[in-house]
C-alpha cells in the first residue's frame, strides 16, 4: 500500500537524492544533507510517498524569500545552491512558493503519484491564498507538468532550464485534475 512517509530522516533524503540522479543531471541536485536542513527548518517543504518501506516519490515545495523568488523568476538562481537561509522565515505567511522538485520512481510513473504528491504538498499551504508559485524545470517532463499545473512559461534560465510561474489559486485548481 502506498502511504505518506512521516518524520523524514537524512537517509530518506539520501534516497531522494538517488531518485533525482535517475531523473536528471547532478548539476541540478542539492546535496542530501542540505535538502535535509531545509526540511528541518520547514517540515512542510517535503512530502514523500513509500510502498512497502521503499521511497517511490517525493516533492519539494518551499516558501522562499522574496529576493530568491525574484531571482528564480529571472532565471538567475540555480536551486542546487539554495541554502536554508533562502527559505522564508519559519512561521511567515507563504507568499512566494517554489516548486523545486518532483520525482517519481520509474515503475510508479503514470499512476497518478505526481498529482497525489502535489495535492498533499499544496494542502500544507492552504492558508496561502495570495501566493505566487515558480518552477525551474530541467527536463521536458518537468515542463509538461508545469503546463498541466496551469503555470505560464516565462523563459529560459542562465543555467539551461525553463522557468514557469503562476498564481496559487490557478495551480491548486489545476492539480485537482491530475
Amino acid at each position: 500500500m502506498i502511504g505518506r512517509m512521516e518524520a523524514l530522516t537524512l537517509p530518506d533524503f539520501e534516497r531522494m537524492e538517488a531518485l533525482e540522479r535517475a531523473c536528471y543531471d547532478a548539476a541540478y541536485i542539492a546535496p542530501a544533507a542540505e535538502a535535509y536542513a531545509w526540511y528541518v527548518l520547514e517540515p512542510r517543504s517535503t512530502v514523500a510517498l513509500s510502498e512497502d518501506g521503499r521511497l517511490i516519490g517525493f516533492v519539494n515545495l518551499f516558501p522562499v524569500r522574496e529576493a530568491v523568488f525574484r531571482a528564480l523568476l529571472s532565471g538567475s538562481f540555480n536551486d542546487s545552491g539554495m541554502t536554508a537561509g533562502d527559505l522564508a522565515p519559519a512561521g511567515a505567511a507563504a507568499k512566494h512558493l517554489f516548486l523545486s522538485c518532483i520525482a517519481v520512481a520509474e515503475p510508479y510513473r503514470g499512476r497518478g503519484i505526481s498529482g497525489r504528491l502535489l495535492r498533499m504538498a499544496a494542502a500544507q499551504y492552504s492558508a496561502a491564498p495570495d501566493a505566487q508559485l515558480v518552477t525551474d524545470n530541467v527536463t521536458a517532463a518537468g515542463r509538461r507538468l508545469s503546463e498541466r499545473c496551469g503555470l505560464s512559461f516565462l523563459g529560459g534560465s542562465g543555467h539551461g532550464s525553463w522557468i514557469y510561474a503562476g498564481d496559487w489559486h490557478s495551480f491548486v485548481r489545476a492539480i485537482e485534475r491530475l
